[in-house]
């Protein structure tokens, strides 16, 4: 009889204890009670323990997706209202004050609507390139940057006093369609515009088991403060000259998914980005 109950107490202990505190931590995690959850402190046996530490992983990693969510959520509806407001107030005056303004005061407003609706346009274009970007498979396809980076320095070279471009090395290739990197350098470029650059100087080493390439320019730079914000959605400094504050979001996200990065460096004039590309190895190139 004693050994009965000495096997039904070890029983509750060992198993029936733990199994309601994991059934605990498994109802807060789907009813949407968003505390942060933390593992079992007496998860007896290391199964239990295991179980106990992947709930708590996942209910975590939901948790703060469901912050980013509203958090996005907010930065699209802040971003979008802006030029909503603009289009009906100019709406509402043309319509109040039709045949009392100008053929100029007219234009003028026609003028406001023209342009924010072309910055929805804008916005929605990129959502859509930032969204494409947090799903991105890697390609199996090999493309050359020296190549793809060399036809976008011809096609900005007009808009710039100079741009310099050096290169250490040879066969610069990466897993990575070329529209994307097409996509990557064409906001780098972009960034240097919005923030007033007129030269820029590209460096392209390897380094390791990494492609490194070095961006700098000589424009208006960034604070401190600002850049530890960078590369957050809808952060900009160049609002005035057309950014939304998407483009390094784009960009930094686009590199992530190909096993890349950005990393804005510390410099004394202008900005120096710092971006890495995973070196295609040698069983990669075999299967090319």
């Amino acid at each position: 009889m004693l050994g009965i109950l000495a096997i039904t107490i070890f029983s509750a202990y060992t198993i029936a204890m733990p199994i309601r505190a994991l059934v605990t931590q498994a109802k807060n995690a789907t009813d949407g009670r968003w505390l942060k959850l933390t593992p079992l402190k007496s998860p007896i046996t290391a199964e239990f323990e295991l179980l106990s530490n992947t709930i708590v992983q996942m209910s975590n990693k939901q948790m703060d997706r469901a912050e980013h969510i509203k958090k996005f959520a907010s930065y699209v509806s802040h971003e979008f209202k802006t030029p909503i407001t603009s289009i009906n107030g100019a709406v509402d005056i043309l319509s109040d004050h039709h045949g009392e303004l100008s053929k100029k005061e007219s234009c003028r407003f026609y003028q406001i609507i023209s342009d924010n609706c072309s910055r929805m346009n804008l916005l929605m274009a990129q959502l859509t390139e930032l969204a494409k970007a947090d799903n991105m498979k890697v390609s199996s396809k090999k493309n050359d940057l020296i190549t793809i980076l060399s036809k976008q320095i011809k096609h900005y070279e007009s808009t710039f006093s100079a741009i310099h471009f050096d290169v250490d090395g040879n066969e610069f290739s990466i897993h990575m369609e070329d529209e994307l990197i097409t996509s990557v350098f064409v906001n780098l470029f972009e960034n240097v515009i919005q923030h007033g650059g007129d030269e820029i100087t590209i460096k392209l080493i390897k380094l390791k088991n990494n492609i490194v390439l070095s961006f700098s320019d000589n424009g208006k730079g960034i604070t401190e403060q600002n850049a530890k914000r960078i590369f957050e959605p809808f952060f900009t400094t160049a609002k005035q000259s057309g950014g939304t504050g998407l483009g390094l979001a784009i960009l930094k996200t686009l590199l992530k998914a190909h096993g890349g990065d950005i990393q804005l460096e510390p410099s004394t004039t202008g900005c120096h980005f710092r971006i890495t590309f995973p070196l295609l190895n040698d069983s990669n190139k075999g299967a090319q």
